[in-house]
């Protein structure tokens, strides 16, 4: 949890650390893996978050969470194509999960989709209307 914290305030090498930290106790963890993924793309470390996020989707390839962080991953380097194919696997495993929704918006924030962005605001207010992470990011 710390690691996903960190995160969110933006602290990648810290959260990269603590996401090492939980692949030592439990390697086989497909998130943990995944989390890794995620801080290390955002540290523009594209070719080692790949590796992760492959290793991650060949052991859990029906976690829609993987593939929403995927697909942030895949826009943010500006795959359009697999940035897409990546969020409509994520909501087809999951279409009522909001850390997989909040992902997408991000993912077609980056993409500068207007209209995906729209569409994904109005479910996340649809899924969790009280949600503080919700008004956050659709305000």
């Amino acid at each position: 949890q710390l690691g996903s914290v960190l995160v969110d305030l933006e602290d990648f090498p810290m959260a990269e650390r603590c996401f090492r930290a939980a692949l030592d106790i439990a390697p086989g963890d497909p998130m943990s893996r995944g989390k890794l993924a995620d801080a290390l793309a955002r540290q523009g470390r594209r070719e080692e978050a790949g590796r992760e996020f492959k290793v991650a989707l060949e052991t859990s390839s029906s976690d829609a969470r993987l593939w929403a962080l995927y697909s942030v991953m895949l826009a943010g380097e500006g795959s359009r194509d697999g940035a897409i194919e990546a969020a409509g696997k994520a909501r087809e495993i999951d279409p009522n999960s909001i850390d997989v929704e909040l992902a997408l918006l991000e993912t077609f924030n980056l993409l500068g989709a207007a209209d995906a962005v729209a569409d994904s605001k109005e479910r996340l207010r649809a899924l969790a209307p009280d949600d503080a992470r919700v008004d956050a990011a659709t305000a």
